[in-house]
């Protein structure tokens, strides 16, 4: 039905494309060679308008603008720095630190015009994230090929400060607190001891001078009275180690304090040894057990 209906609605339209096809003009209008009127163009194309003089340009130079949209604020030069990122955290690597990068000046966003009612942000404020340079050398070449001003950050060295509980254990000449000089007198070589028992020692006298051997005359508080004036020596060395002349003092002070030490360990396992064999001997010989 529906085609039926197109069809009778275009059916006065075939009518005249027929009649127009079955050459019978004997209607329609003719204009003969008579009748057409000549023209001339400036008839057809109307009255010429008055040209205007030629306009003189004395200053040739051509003014650029862009058409971006960014406001003058943000066409102004930017200002880098260039840096050395530190760790974010105690338990990041150390990788990402060994490179230079560029960070700029951060700006507001601002209303772009060309793409609507929408802000538009820093496009270089993301620089830092995606551009790493070997050197600073190189990251300066890239700012000045932008035409940026730069600053230059010196990076800052880790120093491993040393703990100060273990300096506690480290012997150190500068740092040694040394209280017998401030508590002893000096010793004189006026000074000497007399002892019965066996050869007399000069005990206040350095065994530079004097330099005997141990024999078995020598009572232990001779020893001791004798290993308590090397060890004197010995700490006023240490008081003042820049004098030379108590260097071949020292010297001998401890080869002579190294043999009494041996000494008196040999007689103290001698004495042991013996009470020892003597003990077994007096368990042997008695009959009451202990």
């Amino acid at each position: 039905m529906k085609a039926v209906s197109r069809i009778n609605v275009y059916s006065p339209m075939l009518k005249q494309v027929k009649y127009l096809c079955s050459g019978n003009t004997s209607t329609l209008p003719t204009v003969s060679k008579a009748d057409a009127v000549k023209k001339s163009v400036a008839e057809i194309v109307g009255d010429e308008k008055k040209r205007v003089q030629a306009v003189s340009v004395l200053d040739t130079t051509l003014e650029v603008a862009t058409m971006a949209g960014v406001p003058d604020e943000h066409k102004e030069g930017r200002t880098a720095r260039i840096f050395k990122p530190a760790r974010e955290a105690t338990q990041t690597a150390w990788g990402n630190t060994k490179v230079w990068k560029i960070e700029l000046d951060n700006r507001e966003r601002w209303e772009n015009p060309l793409m609507g009612w929408s802000g538009t942000a820093d496009p270089l404020s993301n620089i830092s994230m995606n551009l790493d340079f070997a050197t600073a050398e190189d990251a300066i070449a890239f700012c000045q090929k932008n035409y940026w001003n730069y600053e230059v950050e010196e990076p800052q060295e880790r120093k491993i400060v040393p703990k100060n509980y273990g300096q506690n254990f480290a012997w150190n000449r500068r740092t040694r607190a040394m209280s017998h000089s401030d508590n002893t007198t000096p010793v004189t070589s006026s000074t000497t001891t007399n002892n019965t028992a066996g050869p007399s020692t000069n005990v206040n006298i350095p065994p530079v001078e004097e330099d005997h051997a141990i024999t078995e005359e020598m009572t232990i508080k001779q020893m001791l009275e004798e290993n308590a004036h090397l060890i004197e020596n010995l700490l006023q060395y240490q008081a003042n180690p820049m004098e030379t002349n108590t260097i071949p003092s020292m010297d001998s002070s401890l080869k002579q304090l190294y043999k009494n030490i041996i000494f008196v360990s040999r007689y103290a396992d001698q004495i042991t040894q013996e009470e020892a064999s003597g003990l077994q001997e007096y368990k042997e010989n008695d009959s009451v057990k202990l």
